[in-house]
């Protein structure tokens, strides 16, 4: 910084020289973390009045780190070159160092008089935050959400794909006639030209999907032909969603004889200028938003990734998940290609995020094989790749044993009835070897199908399909699946609803649902004998706040309510306390069932929510069978406090923040706002405060 700062001022180019160089503090550099510096650059002076010819170069940054003193005495750059030979000594038992470089017999490099002093403890060097401060935040219980919202689609509006595929026909029609007669060594090929042939068929014949009036296309002469590539290339381009996929078709078109003949390679004509990458983008979805709700329901969550290649998809989630400065949201992300070939990139690019790890792992072939183990994975990622496997069935048999009970696997998929797809990714042999899997001219499928494949693999069959697009639109779907839970043949539908108030007020309106349901229901009088076969739902605290005032008699009913308790899953209803809380009282509820938790073992569940909630019934069910089915299996425990604000069951986590930093932000809104000291009564020191006084205003123009 210093030479180009001296380049800059005196716009020398063959070299310049440094003296008396001091590093105070040494400032590390992260690339998760920017770093803010200040430089100042000024004549040294010689006294109060005179400047020397030198300058003074000084560069500033509060970083935290740990003192460490360097100084070099003098250094000396002048033009390098490819190679150089350096020459290095030390006297005085290595704390007075010097270093000479030339290249092609000149000087290169000079540097006299440097003390170096190493870091002592690596680890050292990072900030810690001295507050370590954290706060209980409330976010959406992922088993409760509405999963389509949480897909990002790639965006393209119908308009735009119908011009792309009127450009897609325009040169799949010239390719057929240029690639008549012509002859190919690679026998995929051949059948990309059946393709051509079939698919301008069906445009002939009026059946050609998306284009209106395909027939007329088929009918123009080869310089209308043209013209009409070129304007739709010209409007296309302007595009930024779909302008490179636009390029892709326009390259293929363009290089169809070469392809055809092997005089061009598919992949290296495609990943020219990030064509390639783009159009698997137009044909991906985003999973951030997915995966960052999962991970807030499941703090430990371990993600695998098959087919990860490059890492796109894993770098727009690691982002959203790796926290700069905290613990990441997921415990391990395993990263997995067919290859290992992949990895070293990938260890380079995703080196600020902790608990990778990178695995070859091909999924069609047995992964307990290939050092997985069974029941290990919260979710799997699979973009764009398990179609590309010889059989689906067997690939998502693969992956089915992987997943843990409640689980989730993840598919990004082509699922389009445009051909666009299918005249770029034609060119490629993967393409056309799924003809035994019943793909003969395409390796993609619909979603029925997916839904009958997963189902015969051991999964649920597609519990959600999000489209990027209403058909016949749309290009890809995200789908998923989890693994299909055996339901118990002997699960019991008794509840009892323990309550004040048992013909009454709330319990006899959650009564009454409760048996619309299908569910058997025991009222029970508090202070009665409860039954031990049946799991619990108490409304004590919608009908008085239970520990307000709470009578010896209470007391002990409710003591001998925990001594007598089996098995059963008890769900306790109250009013908002930790969230959007009016009425602070029912707070002696959560805290003695958190103590009957952890030293009594009892699975105390609370719900907080309103009475007037819309839905109040169907809420308290879908959490009551959570509780009831969930078990706890996991290494962290499940959770136990719920609330309902908005109609949204919501889970509490406590979050980390910079208490620095909050308040330096604060700080600022009431730069405003300047306090003074007060003073209540004259003559009273105990009455002074500190008050809030506004800025005066600015005086208006006269």
């Amino acid at each position: 910084m210093a030479g180009e700062a001296i380049r800059q001022t005196t716009d020398v180019q063959i070299g310049y020289g440094v003296r008396h160089i001091v590093a105070y503090t040494a400032l590390v550099l992260s690339e998760a973390k920017p770093v803010e510096v200040v430089t100042t650059l000024r004549r040294h002076r010689l006294t109060d009045a005179t400047d020397s010819d030198a300058y003074k170069f000084v560069i500033t940054s509060y970083s935290g780190s740990p003192s460490v003193l360097t100084l070099i005495e003098e250094l000396d750059v002048f033009r390098s070159a490819s190679r150089v030979h350096a020459r290095a000594w030390c006297f005085n038992d290595g704390k007075d160092v010097g270093l000479d470089c030339t290249a092609n017999g000149t000087i290169a490099l000079r540097l006299r008089g440097a003390r170096l002093i190493p870091l002592k403890d690596d680890k050292a060097i990072f900030v810690t935050d001295r507050h370590a401060a954290a706060r209980l935040e409330w976010y959406p219980d992922f088993d409760f959400l509405d999963i389509p919202p949480l897909f990002t689609p790639p965006v393209a509006s119908n308009d735009v794909k119908r011009l792309l595929e009127e450009l897609a026909l325009l040169c799949l029609l010239d390719s057929s006639e240029r690639l008549k007669g012509l002859t190919t060594e690679q026998p995929h090929f051949l059948k990309f030209r059946d393709w051509i042939q079939r698919e301008k068929e069906r445009a002939a014949s009026g059946t050609y999907p998306v284009v209106k009036d395909s027939a007329s296309y088929v009918k123009l002469p080869r310089s209308d032909r043209l013209d009409n590539i070129k304007e739709r290339m010209r409007i296309l381009s302007t595009t930024p969603s779909i302008g490179l996929v636009a390029t892709g078709i326009m390259r293929i078109c363009e290089n169809a004889e070469g392809l055809f003949t092997g005089k061009v390679d598919t992949p290296n004509l495609l990943m020219q200028d990030n064509v390639l990458t783009e159009i698997y983008n137009a044909v991906s979805f985003g999973f951030g938003d997915f995966i960052r709700m999962l991970s807030i329901t499941k703090p430990n969550l371990r993600i695998l990734e098959v087919g990860a290649g490059t890492g796109g998809t894993t770098e727009l989630i690691l982002r959203e998940l790796a926290r700069c400065g905290g613990n990441p949201s997921y415990s391990i992300y395993t990263f997995t290609d067919i290859s290992a070939g992949f990895f070293a990139q990938a260890k380079e690019r995703f080196s600020y995020a902790p608990n990778m790890d990178y695995k070859v792992c091909d999924i069609s072939q047995n992964p307990f094989e290939q050092g997985f183990e069974a029941a290990s994975y919260d979710i799997i990622l699979a973009p764009n790749v398990v179609h590309a496997t010889p059989s689906l069935q067997n690939t998502l048999r693969n992956l089915q044993p992987l997943l843990k009970p409640h689980g989730h696997l993840v598919l990004s998929e082509v699922c389009a009835v445009a051909r666009a797809p299918g005249y770029v990714f034609g060119n490629f042999s993967g393409w056309w070897l799924r003809e035994v899997d019943d793909r003969k001219y395409e390796p993609y499928v619909m979603v029925d199908r997916w839904d009958r494949e997963l189902k015969a693999a051991g999964f649920s069959g597609v519990d959600t399909a999000v489209y990027d697009a209403e058909e016949p639109f749309q290009y890809c779907a995200a789908i998923v699946a989890q693994p299909k839970l055996e339901r118990s043949s002997s699960g019991d539908e008794s509840v009892t609803v323990l309550c004040d108030e048992p013909e009454g007020g709330v319990a006899s309106r959650l009564t009454k649902d409760l048996r619309r349901a299908g569910l058997t229901v025991t009222t029970v009088r508090f202070g009665e004998t409860v039954p031990v076969d049946q799991d619990i739902l108490s409304t004590l605290d919608l009908e008085s706040h239970f520990f307000e005032n709470v009578s010896e008699k209470r007391f002990l009913a409710f003591q001998n309510l925990l001594r007598h308790h089996k098995d059963q899953k008890l769900l306790w209803l109250m009013p908002l306390t930790q969230v959007d809380c009016q009425d602070p009282r029912s707070a002696q509820t959560i805290g003695t069932l958190r103590v009957a938790r952890a030293e009594l073992a009892i699975p105390a569940n609370t719900l907080e929510i309103d009475v007037a909630e819309t839905d109040f019934s169907q809420l308290v069910m879908k959490v009551f069978e959570k509780v009831r089915t969930r078990e706890d299996t996991e290494k962290i425990a499940p959770d136990r406090e719920y609330a309902v604000a908005d109609g949204v069951i919501k889970i509490g986590r406590y979050q980390p923040f910079s208490l620095e930093e909050e308040i330096g932000q604060r700080a600022l809104l009431d730069v405003h706002h300047a306090k003074v000291l007060g003073i209540g009564k004259p003559g009273l020191l105990d009455t002074l405060k500190w008050v809030q006084r506004s800025s005066p205003t600015a005086l208006e123009d006269h």
